[in-house]
């Protein structure tokens, strides 16, 4: 799915959108499709569309800087990976020489860890599902 407008023109080759694209071409198959739905979804939804058609060696730090800073934390790790991949696509296309996004810093955001049901909890809750008031739920 192309995420921004393709262009053919050598300058349009060099937009952070086309070499977006191209980065989710070449990582299809490399890793899971869910990971690809959710580049080629947030950067749809996210990046907006002034920083998909400039030329990828004229983004500034200030740029994604600006864009991310009221982010919520998981978004913001979401998208600072997008932006991460595809200028290290970009560097090894040779199209830019530095990764800008290597001065914002990389905040993990935090997950919660959760136990696991019991097999007596599950067979407790296999049992109390079948109850009459849980018909509309089954």
């Amino acid at each position: 799915m192309m995420i921004g407008t393709p262009n053919t023109n050598a300058q349009g080759r060099r937009t952070f959108g086309y070499l977006l694209n191209e980065m989710i071409k070449v990582k299809k198959g490399t890793i899971e499709p869910r990971t690809l739905e959710m580049y080629e979804s947030n950067s749809r939804r996210f990046i907006p569309k002034h920083i998909m058609q400039m030329q990828i060696n004229q983004i500034q730090v200030g740029d994604i800087a600006d864009l991310m800073k009221d982010l919520t934390p998981r978004l913001y790790e979401e998208l600072r990976t997008i932006f991460n991949q595809t200028f290290k696509y970009a560097i090894a296309s040779g199209v830019m020489l530095h990764n800008p996004i290597a001065l914002i810093p990389y905040k993990k955001a935090e997950r919660e860890n959760r136990e696991s049901l019991t097999h007596e909890q599950v067979e407790k809750f296999l049992q109390n599902i079948k109850r009459p008031e849980f018909d509309k739920v089954r």
